[in-house]
């Protein structure tokens, strides 16, 4: 059985049931992949510092850690293009948020209804490297932490941004070098992640159907 998104409890509960699960990241949305990481842009050709496009709220309901994200860029000045939607799917075509990705240095990828969102792997496809929240499933050796902790930029609070960004995002040759090298960092991990994955994936399945044949 194949599982989204990494709750640890549901996988040991069905795994504790007799039935083989693996969790598979949820992949890109459509119309954003998949993208040969030939044709990223490298970084010092990028002419977004940061992106975001997504739902933060209304008058009914709030995602707290979106809104403490927003809080942090305006607070001290972050340079990002940021576009405000609805609700979930109601933004930018897949075309076009794939576009604005591709042109991006780092993709904003706070929490929505779990830490694990789409979102993340539109991002890694287009070769803008992300910013998130540290949580536990970024550490989990049956997950995304299968070749080891991925790099991305993690933060223990979005206040922390601007300090953990500020390497990168100067005008000057070693900050534009140094985003070259974290991106091809995120670039080269990713490719082999999917790799392992669609490895892990195919002996899953070689194994369903060995157990079906032999019943």
């Amino acid at each position: 059985m194949l599982r989204h998104y990494h709750f640890p409890e549901r996988l040991r509960a069905e795994t504790a049931g007799g039935t083989e699960v693996l969790w598979v990241p949820n992949g890109w949305g459509r119309g954003i992949g998949p993208c040969d990481a030939a044709r990223h842009l490298p970084f010092c050709e990028r002419r977004v510092p940061l992106f975001f496009s997504g739902f933060v709220g209304d008058a009914e309901r709030r995602i707290d850690e979106r809104d403490d994200m927003l809080a942090a860029l305006k607070d001290n000045a972050v340079p990002a293009l940021i576009s405000l939607t609805g609700g979930f799917a109601q933004g930018f075509s897949g075309p076009a948020f794939a576009a604005h990705l591709g042109n991006t240095h780092f993709a904003l990828a706070p929490s929505g209804n779990s830490p694990e969102t789409i979102r993340l792997y539109d991002s890694l496809e287009l070769g803008a490297v992300p910013v998130l929240l540290d949580m536990p499933w970024l550490h989990a050796e049956d997950g995304v932490a299968a070749l080891g902790p991925p790099p991305m930029i993690r933060l223990e609070d979005w206040k922390g941004l601007p300090e953990a960004l500020a390497p990168y995002l100067g005008d000057t040759p070693d900050a534009k070098q140094a985003g070259e090298d974290l991106r091809r960092q995120v670039v080269s991990w990713w490719s082999r992640f999917k790799a392992h994955m669609a490895e892990r994936v195919a002996a899953v399945v070689e194994r369903a159907f060995t157990n079906t044949r032999e019943k």
